[in-house]
């Protein structure tokens, strides 16, 4: 898997697109379907992450990523130390 994000960058396929911003260096890991697709140690940047059915986005500390999915921005995924796990799903409940 890939191990740095470039200021814009694209993973995966699929018709579902999320927009991950990393604001400061951050541990990420990223799933699709239950491959990985990305994982380690991430700089600043924004990724745009394409998929179909379900994604998955770890991250060490949520202050330093923001997510806009579904268009509607998320702002900051947590408070600063804060471990997150967030599951995205291309279909509707």
């Amino acid at each position: 898997p890939n191990t740095q994000v470039p200021s814009v960058a694209s993973i995966g396929t699929g018709a579902a697109r999320a927009l991950v911003t990393i604001k400061s260096p951050v541990g990420v890991q990223i799933r699709t379907n239950g491959k990985v697709l990305m994982q380690g140690s991430q700089q600043s940047g924004s990724l745009v992450l394409r998929f179909s059915g379900r994604a998955e986005l770890i991250v060490d500390d949520g202050s330093k990523v923001e997510l806009s999915y579904g268009d509607w921005a998320h702002g900051p995924l947590g408070h600063p130390g804060r471990k997150r796990r967030l599951v995205l799903n291309s279909e509707d409940f």
